[in-house]
């Protein structure tokens, strides 16, 4: 399975209705595409935000970091992170 925001490929069947394994690795997939399959391009894209708040007493009593995606203010701690889906691309090889 291809990680969060990782471009990589799938071995699918010919009418991209199914896919039977993906990897980041475009010979990889090649080596597991049998007679008939596809090998497609997936593309990453933002499907959504998970949101987490949590209560506890902190550290700094008020820090804002992009990178880490969290906020602290007081005792509210919020973090933050994109969900991702992949959606698929041009074929690139047939078997």
């Amino acid at each position: 399975m291809l990680k969060n925001n990782e471009h990589g490929y799938a071995v699918m069947s010919k009418n991209l209705d199914a896919f039977s394994f993906s990897h980041i690795d475009f010979e990889t997939c090649k080596k597991y595409c049998k007679n008939g399959d596809v090998v497609a391009r997936q593309i990453p894209y933002k499907s959504g935000v998970s949101i987490s708040i949590n209560w506890f007493k902190p550290y700094k009593w008020f820090e804002f970091k992009i990178k880490c995606k969290k906020i602290n203010i007081g005792w509210i701690d919020v973090r933050w992170d994109y969900n991702y889906d992949h959606r698929t691309g041009e074929v690139v090889y047939s078997s």
